[in-house]
């Protein structure tokens, strides 16, 4: 499993950041290499692996990640290649978070040589995105202890409220369901408490709202519409920091 630590770094680089991902090891990575779909890869000059592509069925690649479009535009043709002789549609499609590199790749990169039958620009395209979405369906999450989740969710709380350079000096108390967490936060400084505070701002979850909202699967605006909330420009500004939208991807590696 030579390719292990290049497809592993590949994946930490692409993947990581998306909340849905999950932490390997090496070991894991090699696991994972031996008994499952064998990626293929991008190689650079010096061997080095810039990019993969895998879990290949038909026209769909399931998994993609690459770190330049030298590498990106290999693994296309490879997988245009496979199509060859076939009465596939001449449509490659990939599951690719809507944000991520390699979608801003294609974008920057691919063009359609002939415009000439066109109607209008408006309604064509070289590269198309599709979405889905159903209710209460797919993948589902549930938290089981609201004070426990929130602890474990802390060190990431901290890094995006140092992250997005915010400072505001407050008590958010959030009810979800009958569970309680509450935040207290000073300039840079963020942390939990049990100490709700005299002047602490309520804001009001179900569950099931506040779920889609931790895993960035739904905004601010829309979450605190499930509670009877009256909350002001500032706090909804401080509830965007610490919970942003549209931020979770679980790749198809991940999947089980």
């Amino acid at each position: 499993m030579e390719d292990a630590e290049g497809v592993l770094a590949l994946y930490q680089r692409h993947y990581y950041a998306y909340t849905g991902s999950f932490v390997r090891s090496l070991e894991q990575q090699r696991y994972r290499l031996s008994s499952r779909n064998q990626p293929m890869v991008a190689l650079a000059p010096n061997r080095e692996i810039h990019g993969y592509l895998s879990f290949i069925e038909g026209t769909m690649g399931h998994e993609m990640a690459a770190d330049n479009w030298e590498a990106m535009r290999a693994l296309l043709h490879y997988h245009a290649h496979l199509l060859e002789g076939t009465d596939a549609t001449e449509t490659l499609r990939y599951r690719l978070p809507l944000d991520s590199f390699m979608v801003q790749l294609m974008i920057e990169q691919l063009e359609v040589p002939d415009t000439s039958h066109w109607r209008h620009p408006a309604d064509e395209w070289a590269l198309k995105s599709e979405e889905y979405y159903h209710r209460d369906a797919g993948w589902m999450a549930r938290f089981v202890h609201l004070p426990a989740f929130m602890q474990a969710m802390l060190p990431e709380l901290q890094a995006r409220w140092q992250k997005g350079l915010a400072r505001w000096m407050g008590v958010l108390r959030l009810v979800v369901g009958e569970e309680v967490a509450t935040l207290h936060i000073a300039g840079t400084d963020l942390r939990l408490d049990d100490v709700p505070g005299d002047t602490a701002f309520t804001v009001q979850f179900t569950p099931q709202a506040f779920t889609q909202l931790a895993f960035g699967y739904r905004a601010v605006d829309w979450a605190v519409r499930s509670g009877q909330n009256d909350l002001s420009a500032d706090v909804l500004a401080v509830l965007a920091v610490l919970f942003p939208q549209g931020h979770a991807w679980i790749a198809r590696s991940d999947w089980f």
